[in-house]
């Protein structure tokens, strides 16, 4: 790394935030404004769905004036999340919240690329959450002036830039293709069931007492203080979509025979467990499906549902309330071999992507100290 300067962002960048915009100014249309949030999603996810414009004409005024973002610039959350970097791209048009986000104009020939991958790394992220002080954290143009950052020359920049593209690539691609396969048993239901609400395919409702067998209330409650790493029980918190922890504690063990349906009353959970587990949560409920009902299918029917909209605090008296189609169990039981099957693809996708982001970890770690 002996040709690899050690200097401040300020060296390479002329760094500035924008030019007021009133609240007043703020339109449903037009360009997007964007704020920390959403330049926290756009270095993300490479996209936002912006809620906030200003006019055409304010923009134009901005732009000759003051200067807009423009291809190549970097844009940095400087309040809330710091440090979340964003390159503009070519047909990006937006301006952004003063104070909230920072704008980087290179003064010298660099690599974007590189720049945004070095906001990723702890030497970075240190400097920037070092100092910010107050409960919500900001990033000055003072302080950001003042980061320290090592950078090799162009052609390395642009080579270590590359390969950490094609690395974060493979790990979004990876993650899309897990997102569609969640989609796709939402798909899957709909063509063997169609709309549980409406049920256009007129299959028997039932009511909750034939649909499930058991109901038990939460299980002794385990303290997030007492959750381990590991141990002999996973324990289920109405809060999380997955294992939340482990305990010890076998006098917690749920007393109703599996599998199960954990649902959240106070927070809209819902989960198939066909494991022994302890439940975590205040408010959480242990559903048994009835022997007529597959259980796997039961979960997926409660997931569905439009649960959502009657209120955290009365979820479960509203479901008590429902119906439920009730097809074959010979039907239901080809929904869950179905689902099986996505779970076993999810199942590799999930191990693949696991071995991305070590290898994504790895090379960034190599990336900046000249081992690459």
């Amino acid at each position: 790394m002996s040709d690899w300067q050690n200097l401040t962002l300020g060296d390479i960048f002329e760094i500035s935030s924008s030019k007021r915009v009133l609240q007043r100014d703020w339109k449903s249309h037009g360009i997007p404004f964007y704020r920390a949030r959403e330049i926290v999603k756009l270095a993300r996810d490479g996209e936002v769905e912006n809620e906030l414009f200003i006019s055409e004409e304010l923009y134009a005024e901005y732009r000759e004036k003051y200067g807009v973002p423009a291809e190549g610039d970097l844009m940095v959350s400087a309040v809330g999340t710091l440090g979340a970097c964003y390159v503009v791209g070519p047909r990006d048009r937006f301006y952004y919240k003063d104070a909230s986000v920072l704008r980087f104009r290179a003064k010298r020939q660099i690599c974007p690329r590189f720049i945004l991958h070095s906001f990723r790394t702890d030497e970075l992220l240190d400097q920037i959450h070092s100092g910010s002080g107050s409960t919500v954290g900001t990033y000055t143009i003072e302080r950001a002036n003042a980061t320290r950052i090592r950078i090799p020359p162009l052609i390395e920049q642009r080579r270590i830039a590359t390969v950490l593209d094609k690395a974060d690539s493979i790990c979004a691609k990876r993650q899309k293709a897990l997102a569609y396969l969640d989609s796709l048993a939402q798909s899957v239901f709909i063509e063997m069931f169609g709309d549980p609400v409406t049920n256009p395919k007129n299959w028997r409702a039932v009511s909750f007492v034939d649909f499930f067998s058991d109901e038990t209330s939460t299980c002794a409650k385990i303290k997030t203080s007492s959750y381990q790493e590991s141990g002999i029980f996973p324990i289920v918190d109405q809060g999380q979509k997955r294992v939340a922890g482990y305990c010890d504690n076998e006098a917690s063990l749920a007393p109703v025979s599996l599998p199960v349906t954990v649902f959240g009353d106070h927070t809209r959970i819902v989960k198939y467990i066909d494991f022994p587990f302890v439940v975590g949560a205040d408010g959480a409920k242990v559903l048994k499906a009835a022997d007529a009902v597959n259980p796997r299918f039961a979960s997926h029917l409660l997931g569905v549902l439009p649960i959502a909209d009657l209120g955290y605090s009365r979820h479960m008296k509203e479901v008590k309330r429902l119906t439920f189609i009730s097809p074959a169990k010979e039907l239901q039981d080809c929904f869950e071999a179905r689902l099986l099957e996505i779970d076993k693809i999810r199942g590799r996708l999930l191990h693949a992507q696991e071995q991305s982001e070590i290898l994504r970890a790895s090379l960034k770690h190599r990336a900046f100290r000249g081992q690459l």
